[in-house]
């Protein structure tokens, strides 16, 4: 307390640098902790259903992909038919003309 009544400037100087660094000590603390900054409630939901949309819309496109191979294969193994049609028509078509031409030739 003497030093106090006799120095007032000094001790206040004193306190007020103890302040001082246990404030920028706080404020150390703070920018090294590893804590995530607190998300307000309606952010928080809306990240939510944004991360949900994302997921369904992931989702759909996964089904419409699998939708999408399954109907080329199936396009492929209709042009497979209709080219081995093709080529039975053709077949037909020249056993046809040649059974035409061999009648004529019966006919008198």
């Amino acid at each position: 307390m003497r030093a106090l009544r006799e120095k007032p400037r000094v001790t206040v100087a004193k306190l007020l640098a103890v302040i001082l660094v246990f404030a920028a000590g706080m404020a150390f603390a703070g920018a090294l902790s590893e804590d995530e900054p607190e998300v307000p409630p309606g952010t928080a939901a809306a990240l939510t259903r944004a991360e949900r949309a994302a997921q369904t819309r992931s989702d759909r496109l996964a089904e419409a992909t699998a939708d999408v191979e399954r109907l080329e294969a199936r396009v492929r193994r209709l042009e497979r038919r209709l080219r081995a049609r093709d080529a039975r028509s053709r077949r037909l078509t020249r056993a046809l003309r040649s059974a035409r031409r061999r009648l004529a030739a019966l006919e008198p």
